[in-house]
């Protein structure tokens, strides 16, 4: 099987599950009260019970493998570098750094860095690797999810108003909160001490994570909609240019120069190619950047990944000699 075949049989389902969330949206079965119960849920329950599932299965005896921890490192320096090079970006190419809407630069640099890369690149991920990624998706998830949620509050924090900046402790909190994080940290104990449980709960959890891809990824689609898309059209396709194309691509290739491992590779290439996260539209709107330029960039980053994941998987795969 060619590299494009494997890409595109990882890749499509995917889309296609997108697009059914935005047919269903658009002859009415569902709405926008829809979208947002169903995104709860997936995003406090389900998509948390998966991670636990598949983080307690996992072996722990043997200890950390010193290129999953090679591979954590890279990621928290390359977030930081992708961070900067989002910052740049906006200084370069960013007019009106304020609208009447918000802070324009802080929702630029906020769409252009960060990923929503575990509702979409780890079906991917999965279909390509199987559980054997799991463990290293939990891991990168745990220098993730601190990093991407602190560098947004940095970059929504315009630099003559440092008020967002007080919001660190709350910030720090819904860290320590966060349903994946806390997923992740009970599903190592679970494998560290090796608890096995009855069939009836293995069935409950099985059931609960099962949910999770096929709903989050509908309702992504049936979140699409194109308020402002002409006025915020500019900016928006700065970001997802940076977002889609440039960051995935010094990524990846810095980390196949520093030695990382084929898989990892590509799961670096998922990391950074991935669209924008949906929390940072409530990000934005919450902390005084540009709801509309936010909204527009998760939207269009999430239509076109299909393609640019299509493509950077399947170079990578061809030189990585995977397919």
């Amino acid at each position: 099987m060619s590299a494009f075949q494997v890409a595109f049989n990882a890749v499509v389902p995917i889309f296609l599950m997108i697009m059914l969330g935005y047919g269903v949206k658009r002859i009415g079965i569902v709405n926008d009260s829809f979208v947002n119960q169903v995104t709860k849920f997936v995003f406090r329950i389900s998509l948390p019970m998966m991670v636990f599932s598949k983080v307690a299965s996992i072996d722990l005896s043997h200890g950390f493998l010193i290129s999953q921890i090679k591979l954590m490192i890279f990621c928290a320096i390359a977030i930081l570098l992708a961070y900067f090079i989002a910052k740049l970006a906006a200084r370069t190419f960013i007019k009106e750094s304020v609208n009447q809407r918000g802070y324009v630069v802080g929702s630029f640099i906020q769409g252009a860095f960060r990923t929503n890369y575990l509702i979409i690149g780890y079906p991917v991920l999965l279909n390509l690797f199987g559980d054997e990624v799991v463990i290293n998706m939990a891991l990168i998830t745990l220098v993730v999810i601190p990093m991407f949620n602190t560098l947004a509050i940095i970059a929504l924090s315009p630099p003559d108003k440092h008020t967002g900046l007080k919001k660190y402790k709350e910030i720090i909190l819904n860290i320590v909160k966060n349903p994946l994080i806390i997923a992740i940290e009970l599903g190592f104990l679970s494998a560290a001490i090796n608890i096995t449980y009855p069939s009836v709960i293995n069935s409950f959890i099985s059931m609960t994570a099962s949910m999770a891809t096929p709903l989050a990824l509908v309702a992504i689609g049936a979140f699409f909609h194109f308020d402002g898309i002409k006025e915020t059209l500019s900016n928006t396709l700065v970001a997802i240019s940076i977002k889609l194309l440039i960051l995935p691509l010094i990524m990846t290739t810095a980390a196949y120069l520093v030695g990382l491992e084929p898989m990892n590779i590509i799961l670096v290439g998922v990391l950074f190619g991935g669209p924008t996260a949906v929390s940072s539209f409530a990000m934005s709107s919450e902390l005084g950047g540009d709801p509309v330029l936010a909204g527009n960039i998760i939207i269009i980053s999430s239509a076109l990944c299909v393609i640019t994941y299509m493509t950077i998987i399947t170079i990578w795969l061809s030189i990585l000699g995977l397919a």
